[in-house]
């Protein structure tokens, strides 16, 4: 986790607090607005507490990789097309430009 990541979470809940109704795209806006106008001593302490959660992280699982998995399609976004093959070769496809018979 880092550092911003340390900071919004707290500040994640306030907001959502203060403001019921904003929309979490809008509250992650407005996080990342008042994360840049932090000054360097105002994010140190999330600065070394990502360090501390990275440490503990590595000792917990020494041999870990990250590796993000490919997402598969949805199955309804993979709808079935008409095929190819025309009324011309009977419903028998082509291979290597030869009709299969």
């Amino acid at each position: 986790m880092n550092a911003f990541m340390v900071w919004s979470k707290g500040e994640r809940r306030v907001l959502a607090l203060r403001h019921p109704r904003m929309p979490n795209a809008e509250i992650s806006k407005q996080l990342g607005m008042a994360w840049k106008q932090l000054t360097d001593a105002e994010r140190r302490p999330f600065i070394d507490e990502a360090k501390r959660l990275r440490a503990i992280h590595l000792a917990e699982h020494p041999g870990y990789k990250y590796r993000p998995r490919r997402r598969h399609p949805h199955p309804s976004a993979t709808a079935s097309f008409p095929s190819n093959t025309s009324n011309a070769d009977n419903g028998k496809g082509k291979v290597n430009g030869s009709y299969i018979t």
